[in-house]
Formats: structure tokens, sequence, C-alpha cells
């Protein structure tokens, strides 16, 4: 068990995130998994980063005949980077940390992460060049766990890089404010990434709910040309 070097409430809570941005916390998730792509990029210059985005909703939908979709509650953000290793680690656990400012990071996203949502999981698969094995990190993120468990367990199973950020139940005075439409929230993963979506090396970015949607496909057909 490691701690924090800072006070999580009092950093969450001087977070400042407006009601009206509810999708911030996930446009955080997304650019930590493109990062996490990029470095594992640096070292395999082969490997075709991907990156998933799951949309979990309330219930199913609404069969009243009006249509209308449940609120989302919550997302599953999945990258095949690098993976959450000793140096990511160790960042995550740094307030304002600087491991990744050469790429424009802030060190802070992860608290907008708590700002909006209730918890979240993270589940991190990689292989541990140290060792030449698979392990496998996994832990709770939320403000009622002042510790992390970063133990490695060993990932016999494994045979690919995965990293799975779960933003779990926002709190409600964030989520009536998230659009229900799965390509809008698309569209706006694509507004936010348009600066990664102009280089060919930017992963190949889906969101999926009942359809699936390729933002840089829709970058190529609205954006770009």
């Amino acid at each position: 068990m490691r701690p924090f070097s800072i006070n999580i409430r009092g950093r969450v809570k001087n977070f400042n995130l407006p009601k009206n941005q509810p999708l911030v916390p996930l446009f955080e998730a997304i650019v930590n998994a493109i990062h996490a792509i990029g470095e594992r990029k640096s070292t395999d210059p082969s490997f075709e980063g991907q990156i998933i985005i799951r949309i979990l909703r309330d219930g199913q939908f609404v069969l009243d005949g009006t249509g209308e979709l449940p609120q989302i509650q919550s997302f599953e953000i999945i990258d095949n980077g690098i993976g959450l290793d000793d140096n990511n680690m160790k960042s995550f656990l740094q307030s304002d940390s600087t491991y990744r400012a050469d790429k424009g990071g802030k060190g802070v996203g992860r608290f907008s992460w708590l700002k909006a949502f209730s918890k979240t999981h993270i589940e991190s698969v990689y292989k541990d060049s140290n060792d030449d094995i698979w392990v496998k990190r996994e832990f709770e993120f939320s403000l009622d766990m002042l510790d992390i468990d970063d133990r490695l367990e060993e990932e016999k199973s494994a045979d690919e890089n995965r990293t799975c950020v779960s933003l779990i139940d926002y709190l409600p005075s964030y989520r009536k404010y998230v659009n229900k439409n799965a390509e809008t929230i698309a569209m706006k993963i694509m507004q936010h990434c348009m600066i990664y979506l102009m280089s060919p090396k930017c992963p190949q970015i889906y969101v999926i709910d009942d359809e699936r949607y390729n933002v840089n496909s829709l970058f190529e057909k609205k954006i770009y040309r």
C-alpha cells in the first residue's frame, strides 16, 4: 500500500470543474490513453494503438414510445498503451506531476474524475521489462481510499497490453448536463482531441454504445477534408 503525496479530498474540493462541462473527466482519460500509446510507440513503432470508449447507461432503452435514451451513468476507457508501469504509477500518486509535461500533461486531470464521478477503477496489464513477465496492477481511486494497493500480480493468460479506466457513477449535479446521444459525444471527443487527430500517429479511437463510432473517421469526414 502506498499513500498519495497530497490531500486527495482537499485537491478534489479545490478542483474547478463547471457543472456544464461534464465530459472533461472523459477527455482527460482519453488524452492519458493517447500519451500511453505514444510512450509505447516510441519503443515499438510498428504497433497499432487503439482506444475504446464504452458508454454505460442507467438501464435499457425506454420502451414508452418516445424512444428516449436513459442517462449515461459511467464510461470505460480502454487502451493498449504502455500500461501503468512503475514510472507512471509514481506520477499517478503525485499531484501536479511533470512526468508528461513535455506532451502537454498537467498532472491534475485525474482529480476531475472524482469531481464528477463517485469513484474510478483502474486495471492495467502490461509486460514487466525487468522480469519479462506479464503483470496486472488493479486498484480503486476514490475519496474513500487514502492509500493505493499498487502491488503487481502475475497475469499468465495475458498476451497484449490493456489498461481500463472505469469512471463510475456520475454525480447527479453533472449527470443531468451529459448529452445522451453517443454520436454527439463522439463529436465532442473529436473536437477536444483535434490536435492529436491531425497526426498520422494518432491511435484509432472508437466510441461504443448501441452503435460503434470511429472518431478518426468523423474527423476525416467533417474536418480534415
